[in-house]
């Protein structure tokens, strides 16, 4: 995309020249790389000079209406030092990014006055030297890797801070959290929790036909909390391996190949292991009923032992033996050959990007190509496309490290006037096979910002 860096001597001459090339220069589409559909642009090239022009004229009267709408972040800048046309991923066209001098900040704005970002303290010198700067309202600021896949430039930056952390029971959860909230009660969550947010769309079309692979079905093995004497605990439920990528990785190859986005994986055959299990690799372990004890957190202070808890390991025989999966029996036995995957430790997302690719290929002659990647915006393009994404997080209040599949989302926005400009806002909530669930529950990445890593097909 034809870009320029603005400096003010030369205003007057750029803003004619963009006048003029603007009404022949066609822009160069992203769609390629964003998967949008084509729509009118709202704003020019040409635009985006003007509204910069605007601000340098009424520099004033901008920090103003900034610091009247902001009483504890005060804009403190006295002018422009710099500026640069952008690419903004969502809109498919121009946008403007402008640095106050200093260490004062910096702003990301569309041709049509609307802001997507203005900080008060900052100088992102990275950006003065970068070629091609690509902006996610939701991500920040991007750049597109080899395969034509957006990663974010600054790591560390997140989403809108005007969220609630409280410890309270919103409507669709059974208990405080940022995860398992029912799909029916999505709005009336937002809407209690997010009073301010303003639904805008929603694409659930993953959901149609939803048959997600669980834990609890996949597991070949299950833990059985019991007494010291291994009767197992009345009123107790049986816990699941920590096979959550595994299963999170044979959701989305299913999901992959029904689409017809890659061909020639067996998703659908089973096989009936509940007597050929006593040949895997882990039945000595967890196959034969060994009682094993932990320590609780009140027997550590206290030095004694009464108030160990017991356990043991048995086959899965309530789960899915009768009918594994063939799919999810050639990912597991390649991660436990490789990463040493077993019943009580899991996979990295580094790792499941491998096991992924070398089980389609060695398994099934087929070629895939991932990516992994922290953006948002690349993980909401792919779910645009009909493609679920496989979710890594970390930190997350509800599921702490996990892996889910994203199959839908929900998404919000928030906006503030600053005088003759628009502050905006964008949330996303995510619908995921979480594993655990049988329904699709949304996940809201708002709360406490968990650790975020996506894979996706190229």
């Amino acid at each position: 995309m034809f870009k320029i860096k603005v400096k003010k001597g030369f205003l007057a001459i750029i803003i004619a020249v963009a006048l003029l090339v603007s009404s022949f220069i066609p822009l160069i589409s992203l769609t390629s790389l964003a998967y949008a559909e084509s729509s009118p642009k709202l704003w020019t090239y040409a635009d985006c000079i003007c509204v910069l022009n605007f601000i340098e004229q009424n520099f004033e009267q901008f920090v103003t209406d900034y610091n009247q709408a902001f009483s504890e972040t005060q804009l403190n800048a006295s002018y422009i030092e710099y500026s640069s046309i952008i690419n903004l991923v969502e809109d498919d066209n121009f946008g403007l990014y402008i640095d106050f001098n200093g260490d004062n900040g910096y702003a990301v704005m569309t041709g049509n006055y609307n802001i997507y970002e203005l900080k008060v303290e900052g100088d992102l010198q990275t950006l003065k030297e970068t070629e091609e700067v690509y902006y996610s309202y939701i991500d920040g600021f991007l750049y597109v890797d080899e395969n034509n896949i957006y990663q974010r430039i600054f790591k560390d930056e997140q989403i809108p801070d005007n969220v609630s952390t409280q410890s309270t029971v919103y409507p669709g959860q059974q208990e405080p959290g940022d995860g398992e909230i029912l799909s029916t009660k999505i709005k009336d969550y937002v809407a209690k929790r997010y009073p301010e947010f303003v639904y805008e769309s929603t694409n659930v079309k993953l959901t149609s036909g939803f048959n997600y692979g669980l834990q609890s079905s996949t597991s070949y093995y299950v833990k059985v909390p019991c007494d010291k004497n291994g009767d197992k605990l009345s009123g107790s439920y049986n816990k699941t391996e920590e096979n959550c990528s595994v299963t999170a990785l044979y959701n989305v190859l299913r999901n992959w190949t029904k689409k017809s986005f890659i061909s020639g994986i067996d998703y659908s055959s089973c096989t009936d292991i509940r007597e050929t299990i006593k040949k895997d690799f882990y039945y000595i372990l967890y196959g034969i009923k060994h009682i094993r004890t932990v320590p609780t957190s009140k027997s550590v202070l206290s030095g004694g032992d009464t108030d160990s808890e017991y356990y043991y390991w048995e086959p899965n025989y309530e789960g899915h033996l009768m009918s594994m999966p063939n799919l999810y029996s050639n990912l597991r036995w390649y991660a436990i050959s490789k990463y040493g995957l077993s019943p009580e430790k899991g996979i990295n997302i580094d790792n499941a990007m491998d096991v992924a690719t070398y089980v389609a290929k060695n398994t099934y002659s087929a070629d895939i190509s991932l990516s992994k990647t922290d953006s948002v915006t690349t993980a909401i393009n792919s779910i645009d496309s009909g493609k679920a994404v496989f979710i890594s997080m970390q930190d997350s209040i509800t599921y702490g490290s996990h892996a889910v599949v994203l199959i839908g989302y929900q998404k919000y926005t928030f906006k503030i006037n600053l005088g003759s400009f628009t502050l905006n806002f964008y949330a996303y909530f995510y619908l995921v096979a979480d594993g655990w669930n049988s329904n699709a529950r949304y996940f809201d990445p708002n709360v406490n910002s968990p650790s975020l890593e996506f894979l996706v097909l190229n």
